[in-house]
């Protein structure tokens, strides 16, 4: 991960690689170097989850939360956490068409950020 930052002292862009200089750069590349980061941040968010996915779905459904499941998830499970049992089962097909797209497998089309907004919990 490239890290920028701006030398008060000598009125320039640094542009640095774990902590080490690199170069001095110019606002331009500092756009870039910010888009950049941004890109492989991304990829990396992507990988982690795509790692993730089968075992989310998996656990899901081997302790039986799943509708009908032995140990199903309810609506009253979820009453703490303020989220309606419609919206988290939509999270489930949700994450389980995220391992389809990781896997080349054919996904079914919904408004998957609509899901995910209504859950989301950092904003």
């Amino acid at each position: 991960m490239i890290e920028v930052k701006y030398s008060e002292t000598r009125q320039k862009w640094m542009l640095f690689n774990k902590g080490i200089f690199l170069t001095y750069t110019t606002e331009d590349m500092v756009s870039k170097a910010n888009f950049i980061n941004r890109v492989l941040n991304t990829a990396t968010t992507l990988a982690q989850e795509f790692d993730q996915a089968p075992d989310t779905e998996g656990v899901y459904f081997d302790r039986g939360y799943n509708s009908g499941g032995a140990n199903e998830i309810t609506q009253s499970d979820l009453d703490s956490y303020g989220v309606v049992l419609a919206n988290f089962t939509a999270m489930i097909t949700c994450i389980q068409q995220l391992d389809n797209f990781a896997q080349n497998q054919a996904v079914y089309q919904a408004d998957y950020s609509a899901t995910v907004n209504k859950l989301r919990n950092d904003i």
